[in-house]
C-alpha cells in the first residue's frame, strides 16, 4: 500500500461535474479565452434526461473532455478515470464498465431515453457498450446508485445516461458547417477517422450525419510482454439526426445510429493468448465476434406553458446483432450468435403540484430474439443445427413500467424526494435445450416487482452540501438467466435455468461535496443489502464435454463501499487532486452440491483511483496534464473467479502504478490538438478480470478540425 500513499494525497477531478446538486460556488478565476472549462456545472439541455438526479452522487464528462483530453480509445474508456469505476477487458473490442462492483445487466446504461441494455445480456462482464461510436455522444452523466425508480430493472451499481451531439451546425453564426476528427496510437497501431456535417435545412429543422471508421492492430503490452498477437479488430459507424423545433422551447428529433464491429476476438481463449503472473493459455484456434447495431427513434420534448411543466415522449426500434465464430484446436467449427429487436416507448410528465414537483409516467418494452448455432467440421461440411445459440430461440421479454417521483422542500434549502415504481416483466422462449436430457423445451415466466426511493439532501450554504438516500432496486431474470447454453468463463459452459425471481437491492447511501475557497471535498459511503442474487455455481456435472454451470437465487448478501475526492484549485492556471474508491461485498453462493458459503462478488474490483495536476495557460489555450492511476492488487476470489484461469492468475491480479502526460492546444481557429504519452514507464499492467495486458507505453495523438 505504501507505493498508493503519494496519489492519494491528492486528487484532480477536471472536466466533470461531482455530487449533489447543491449551489454553486463562486468560479474560480476564469481561464483564457479558447480553454475549455472543466469544473462543469450541468446545465439542463432541452431534451436532457435531468430527473430523479436530485441528491444522487453523479459525474458528468463532456465530448470536450473524453475526445480531445482524455482521447478514449473506446467509449467505455471515457469512464477510465472517474471515481468508482473500474474497467474489465475480456479483449482490446469487449470493455466492460463496473460501477460500485457491479458490471454487465448490474449496470443500466441509457442513450437519449431510451433503455441501452437488452434481455440477452449475460452475466458478468460484456462488450455491448463499445459497440457505441464515442464520436456520437455528447454528454455523459453518471448516476451512481440505484436507477429503478426511472429506469426499471438492471441500474444497480449505477445508471450511464448518455445524450448524442445535438442537431445542427457546430459553429454559430453558420448555416452549414464540417468536423474531421483524427486519432491515432502507437500501441496498437490504430487510426480512428470521424466526420461529420451540420446545419439548417429550413425554418426551424436542423440536422447532423456523421460517419466513423476505425481500425485497430495487434495491442503491444509492457516491456516484457510485447505485442499480444490476434487482439486486432475493425470498426465502422454512421448515423443521421433531424431536429424541428416546433416551440419556443420544445423539440422534435429523428435519429438513426449505425455501427458495426467486425473480428473483435476474444484472445484469451486461444492460442494467441499469453501467460501472466500463472494464466493459462486457451486452444482455440479463433474466438471472434462481429457485433452490428441499428437504433431508430423519434422523442417530442414538449415545454410550452399548459397543464405540464413538460412532457417527453419517445418511440424506438433498435436491433442488436452477435455473431460468434469458434474454430476449435481440431479444426471443428462453431457458428453461433443472436439477434434481439426492440421495440420501446416511454411517456413523462413534470407537473407542478402544491407539494411540490411531480414527475410521472411510464413505459414499455418488448423484446423479439432469435438465436442460432451451427457446427461444422474440420473439412467445413456441416455436422448439426442446435435447438438454440447462446440464448433461448424463438423468445419473447416484455416490461411494462408505472413511475412517480415527488421532490418536496420540507425546509429551507432541504429537499426530500420519493419515488416509487411498478413493473411487469414476462420472458418466453419456445425453444430451450434441456441440459439434462438434449431435448428442447420451452420457458414461461412472469414477475411482478417494484422499487423505491427516498432522499434528502441538505444544502447548508453555496459551499457546503450533504445528502442521505435510501433506495430499493431491483433485477428481473432476463432471457440469459433463464435459458443461457453457451461457454462462460475459461470454456465452462452455462446452462438453462427455469424458475428464477427477481434480485433485491437495498441501499443507503450517504454523502457530501463542501468548498473551502479554492479546496473541493467530496465523500460518498453506501451500504448495500443484496437478496435472492442470481448468481453461477460449477454443479459437477459435465455437458458437451465441459464442466456445467448452473445459476441460482441463493447470492444474499452485502456490498459496501466508499468513494473520496478532492480537488485544489491552485490559481487560475494550476490545479491538483484526484479520487479513491474501493468497494467490498459478499453473497452466498454455492461451493458444493448443496452447501452455500460466503464468498466475494464475482471480478469485484479492487482499491483503485487517480490522480491529475494541470495546468492552462492564461494567456493562450495551452494545456498540459499529469495523470497517475493505479490499483492494488485483488486476490479477493469467489470460486467462479478461480476457474477463470485464462484471465485471473491464482494468487490474484497484481497491482500497478502508472503515469502519463497529456496536453493541447489551438494553433489556429478551430482547430484542435491533443498528444498524450500513456504508460511512460512501459509497465506491464492488466485491469483485473482481463483477458489481455494495457498497452504499454503509448503515444496518441488526435486533431479536430471545424470549418
Amino acid at each position: 500500500m505504501s507505493m498508493f500513499v503519494l496519489p492519494l494525497l491528492f486528487v484532480a477531478r477536471v472536466g466533470h461535474d461531482a455530487g449533489p446538486e447543491v449551489a454553486p460556488v463562486a468560479p474560480p478565476p476564469a481561464p483564457a479565452q479558447g480553454v475549455v472549462e472543466h469544473a462543469v456545472v450541468p446545465v439542463a439541455a432541452p431534451h436532457e434526461e435531468t430527473f430523479g438526479t436530485a441528491a444522487i452522487r453523479r459525474e458528468t464528462l463532456t465530448a470536450d473532455r473524453f475526445r480531445l483530453e482524455l482521447q478514449s480509445r473506446t467509449l467505455p474508456d471515457t469512464l477510465k478515470e472517474l471515481p468508482a469505476i473500474h474497467l474489465q477487458r475480456t479483449g482490446p473490442g469487449q470493455t466492460s464498465p463496473f460501477l460500485r462492483g457491479f458490471t454487465g445487466f448490474r449496470t443500466l446504461y441509457v442513450v437519449d431515453g431510451f433503455r441501452f441494455n437488452h434481455s440477452a445480456w449475460r452475466d458478468g462482464p460484456n462488450q455491448y457498450v463499445s459497440t457505441i461510436d464515442r464520436f456520437l455522444i455528447d454528454r455523459i452523466d453518471v448516476r451512481y446508485g440505484s436507477g429503478s425508480v426511472r429506469y426499471g430493472s438492471d441500474a444497480i451499481g449505477g445508471t450511464v445516461v448518455m445524450e448524442t451531439r445535438a442537431a445542427g451546425p457546430t459553429i454559430e453564426g453558420r448555416d452549414h458547417t464540417a468536423l474531421l476528427e483524427t486519432r491515432f496510437a502507437s500501441a496498437d497501431r490504430s487510426a480512428l477517422g470521424h466526420a461529420e456535417v451540420g446545419g439548417i435545412a429550413g425554418p426551424g429543422l436542423t440536422y447532423t450525419v456523421g460517419a466513423t471508421t476505425s481500425h485497430f492492430g495487434d495491442l503491444e503490452g509492457g516491456r516484457h510482454v510485447g505485442v499480444q498477437e490476434g487482439t486486432g479488430y475493425d470498426t465502422a459507424a454512421a448515423d443521421l439526426k433531424l431536429a424541428w423545433k416546433i416551440g419556443a422551447r420544445s423539440e422534435l428529433v429523428v435519429a438513426h445510429q449505425r455501427d458495426r464491429t467486425f473480428d473483435a476476438p476474444r484472445t484469451h481463449a486461444t492460442a494467441d493468448g499469453i501467460s501472466w503472473h500463472g494464466t493459462t493459455v486457451g486452444s482455440d484456434r479463433v474466438r471472434e465476434f462481429d457485433q452490428l447495431r441499428d437504433f431508430t427513434y423519434g422523442r417530442l420534448d414538449w415545454r410550452e406553458p399548459g397543464l405540464f411543466e413538460r412532457i417527453r415522449l419517445g418511440l424506438g426500434y433498435h436491433s442488436q446483432a452477435e455473431d460468434e465464430t469458434r474454430v476449435r484446436s481440431n479444426g471443428n467449427r462453431t457458428e453461433s450468435g443472436f439477434d434481439v429487436d426492440t421495440v420501446a416507448t416511454y411517456a413523462n410528465f413534470e407537473l407542478e403540484v402544491p407539494w411540490g414537483l411531480l414527475h410521472f409516467g411510464g413505459d414499455f418494452a418488448h423484446d423479439d430474439v432469435h438465436s442460432f448455432q451451427e457446427s461444422y467440421n474440420s473439412s467445413g461440411a456441416l455436422t448439426g443445427i442446435a435447438i438454440q445459440g447462446p440464448v433461448g430461440d424463438n423468445a419473447t421479454f416484455d416490461a411494462t413500467g408505472l413511475f412517480a417521483e415527488n421532490s418536496i422542500e420540507v425546509a429551507r434549502d432541504t429537499t426530500l424526494t420519493a419515488g416509487a415504481r411498478a413493473q411487469l416483466s414476462r420472458a418466453d422462449a419456445d425453444s430451450v435445450r434441456d441440459p439434462a436430457t438434449g431435448n428442447p423445451i420451452d420457458i414461461e415466466e412472469k414477475w411482478w416487482s417494484w422499487a423505491a426511493d427516498l432522499r434528502l439532501r441538505r444544502d447548508w450554504n453555496a459551499d457546503h452540501g450533504d445528502w442521505i438516500a435510501l433506495s430499493r432496486a431491483i433485477r428481473v431474470p432476463n432471457l440469459s438467466d433463464l435459458s443461457r447454453f453457451d461457454i462462460a468463463l475459461s470454456g465452462e459452459i452455462e446452462t438453462p435455468t427455469p424458475g428464477l425471481d427477481p434480485e433485491q437491492f437495498t441501499t443507503l447511501e450517504l454523502g457530501g461535496l463542501h468548498r473551502f475557497d479554492r479546496l473541493e471535498t467530496r465523500a460518498a459511503v453506501y451500504y448495500t443489502l443484496i437478496r435472492d442474487m442470481i448468481v453461477r455455481f460449477p454443479t459437477g456435472n459435465v455437458v458437451s464435454g465441459a464442466n456445467e454451470i448452473q445459476k441460482a437465487n441463493v447470492g444474499d448478501g452485502s456490498a459496501w463501499g466508499l468513494d473520496l475526492g478532492a480537488t485544489w484549485r491552485i490559481d487560475a492556471a494550476w490545479s491538483i487532486g484526484g479520487d479513491l474508491s474501493y468497494v467490498a461485498g459478499k453473497v452466498d453462493t454455492f461451493v458444493a452440491p448443496g452447501v452455500t458459503n460466503d464468498e466475494p462478488l464475482g471480478k469485484l474490483p479492487p482499491l483503485h483511483g487517480s490522480s491529475q495536476i494541470r495546468w492552462d495557460d492564461p494567456e493562450s489555450t495551452l494545456w498540459v496534464e499529469g495523470v497517475v492511476t493505479w490499483a492494488d492488487r485483488q486476490d479477493h476470489l469467489n470460486p467462479l473467479d478461480e476457474l477463470d484461469t485464462q484471465r485471473i492468475p491464482p494468487d490474484g491480479t497484481p497491482g500497478f502504478l502508472v503515469y502519463g502526460l497529456r496536453g493541447g492546444f489551438s494553433p489556429v481557429e478551430r482547430l484542435d490538438v491533443a498528444l498524450a504519452l500513456e504508460n511512460v514507464t512501459n509497465r506491464d499492467y492488466r485491469l483485473h478480470g482481463s483477458g489481455v495486458n494495457e498497452p504499454g507505453t503509448n503515444l496518441v495523438a488526435s486533431l479536430r478540425f471545424r470549418f
